[in-house]
């Protein structure tokens, strides 16, 4: 966590001043529901409008991710899942409804 905690600090730093355009983050490399966490925590930061409607595409890139995958649903503002374990995308999934 701590690796990706630096790279996404630096990447959602980079795209703060255009926060207020955006409603979904690609989030790469997602092993475990703090990684989804701490880009929450961040948002969350930076004022009600923000807050309340950027959701989280998290992006499943290793088996540690598969494996983590339940917790990493239920994290706040997960909105959808692209499961990449290879090469070339496979599955995206919505979960917005979805009970695992």
């Amino acid at each position: 966590m701590f690796i990706a905690s630096i790279l996404y600090r630096a990447d959602l730093e980079a795209v703060t001043p255009v926060l207020d355009k955006l409603d979904t983050i690609v989030l790469p490399k997602v092993d475990t529901a703090e990684d989804v966490a701490f880009v929450d925590n961040y948002l969350s930061t930076k004022g009600n409008d923000i807050n309340n409607r950027i959701k989280i595409l998290a992006c499943i890139e290793s088996a540690k991710g598969v494996m983590n995958l339940k917790q990493i649903c239920q994290a706040p503002r997960v909105d959808g899942l692209i499961v990449r374990v290879t090469r070339e995308p496979k599955y995206v999934i919505n979960v917005s409804n979805t009970t695992i």
